[in-house]
């Protein structure tokens, strides 16, 4: 009867887990969406400094992520965040919004794999 009551407590404790790291993901994803589609203009004397809080927003969210995410999506928003910082100081058009969008790209893959679906278990 005592490993039954264990099993159960480590169960519950397992599920919790699982419900804050979901949640701790999804608002993570919900920011970095937020704060990608909220950039100004390249122009703007602001867009420097909104693209390197995005970029300081991941390097300090970056290692909880990691313990959950795989490291393919991990490197992929690490390497697209750092592209929008250097093309936005050097003032590179193209360069700047092709990363905002695969930096909105890799952020919603980091979303899907915290989903439940039926493709996350296989």
């Amino acid at each position: 009867m005592k490993s039954f009551i264990a099993m159960l407590i480590l169960l519950c404790l397992a599920l919790a887990g699982i419900g804050v790291n979901f949640f701790y993901v999804n608002s993570f994803a919900d920011r970095m969406e937020r704060l990608i589609t909220d950039l100004p203009d390249i122009q703007s004397p602001d867009c420097v400094s909104a693209a390197e809080q995005i970029h300081a927003y991941w390097e300090e969210n970056a290692p909880l992520l990691g313990l959950s995410i795989g490291y393919s999506i991990i490197d992929r928003v690490g390497e697209q965040s750092c592209v929008l910082v250097a093309c936005a100081e050097v003032g590179d058009v193209y360069g700047f919004y092709s990363a905002a969008a695969l930096l909105l790209d890799a952020v919603g893959d980091l979303r899907r794999a915290e989903r439940f679906s039926i493709e996350n278990l296989l």
